[in-house]
Parts: C-alpha cells; structure tokens; sequence
C-alpha cells in the first residue's frame, strides 16, 4: 500500500523454536501500540498467512549482564512488551525480577497475562508514589532496563545516584522513545538528544543507550 511508505518499528516480544520437526523454524511474537497510527492499523488488519515485507532485526538491544540477580524493569505499558525478552532470559538464568509500571491506569489484562508468574508487578501513578518506588527498588537491583517518555529520564537518573550514591555506565540501559521511520540513518528523523547536548540517530547507534549517555547529572 504505498499511501504508507514508511517503515513502522515492530519489537520482538517473544521468539522461539517451533516443533521438532521445524528445528530451523522460529516464531516471532512482534508488538507495537497501534494508536491512531493507519500504518499498524493496516498490517493488524491482514489475515493470517498474508505476506509482508520485513527488515530486521536491525540495531542494538539490551545485553543483560551475567552477573544479574535482581533486575528492575522500568516502563510504561504501552512500551513493556519490548523488554520482555529480557526479563525471560534473567528469569531463565534464576534471577529475580521487579517491574515498575508508569501509569495511573487500571493493569490490562491482556498485558499481564504475557508475563510470567515468578515476575512481581508493581504499578505507580503518581509523581511521589513513582519517586517512592523508584528509590527502594533502584537500591535493590543489580541492573536496570528502562522503556518510558524521555522526560522522565532526567528525573530517574537523579533518583538512581541519589539512592545508589553515584549511577555508574552499565546500571541502567533505556530503549530510546524516537520513530524509527527509514532505519538506514537517512531521514534524520530518530534523531536523540544527548546528555553531552549533541544528537545521535538511534536507529544507527541505538535504539537502546546508556542511560548515562542520554542525561546530564
């Protein structure tokens, strides 16, 4: 359909191998919030077994230390389904995970019903029980990944330094919360501010940064 020439930005909410007799085989659970996006709307719209055009998976993802015991996953719920892969590999690895949802909505069901039971969800709405929650679970955690609105970046950035005393490269990684309309670094249009007041295009260099790398403390 060329009246949607731009490429929408899909994240990979679960991958794995199919039965035994496809052992090549891979399913991908793609996600992305349709909104009053026509583009999402029109690929929700195709049936099954209806084909598409895919490039990916492109770009730099989160690499989940080893030494992870206690990793905090920080997002709204519109952007959660993207870090779910993450928490299934600190799941798998015996680690303990605590999620911290950004809204003053009532959880969807159809959002906790994709994470595991061994995950313990907390929800905030507002901006002191948000500063509350974040302190005591940033002291907790051995590795944090964050989806959210940039502007509450600055915010978690100086509550994590102040519980943890310093925020040290390597605590904290965050998806960056740009379009990603191109993917090949040529419209200019995921271009991301950084804490050093310079910009980068996360499709090229990201999407997920430092968090370190994207505030001025």
């Amino acid at each position: 359909d060329w009246t949607l020439p731009l490429r929408r930005t899909l994240y990979i909410a679960d991958r794995r191998a199919l039965v035994a007799e496809q052992r090549a085989a891979e399913r991908w659970h793609l996600t992305a919030v349709l909104g009053d996006d026509p583009g999402l709307h029109w690929l929700h719209a195709r049936a099954a077994g209806a084909r598409v055009n895919f490039i990916g998976p492109l770009g730099s993802g989160f690499d989940l230390p080893m030494t992870t015991r206690n990793l905090l996953v920080l997002a709204e719920p519109a952007r959660l389904p993207a870090l779910l892969p993450l928490v299934h590999a600190a799941l798998d690895r015996g680690g303990h995970v605590t999620l911290l949802l950004h809204t003053v909505a009532q959880q969807d069901a159809d959002l906790i019903r994709l994470l595991p039971l061994a995950v313990e969800t907390r929800q905030a709405g507002s901006d002191e029980e948000w500063q509350g929650e974040l302190g005591a679970l940033t002291r907790w955690a051995d590795y944090a990944a964050l989806a959210l609105p940039a502007a509450l970046l600055p915010g978690v950035a100086l509550q994590m330094r102040a519980s943890r005393l310093r925020l040290d490269r390597g605590f904290a990684h965050v998806l960056a919360d740009v379009p990603l309309p191109c993917t090949t670094g040529a419209c200019l249009g995921c271009l991301i501010p950084l804490g050093n007041g310079r910009k980068t295009r996360a499709c090229a260099h990201g999407p997920v940064f430092d968090l370190t790398d994207l505030v001025r403390l």
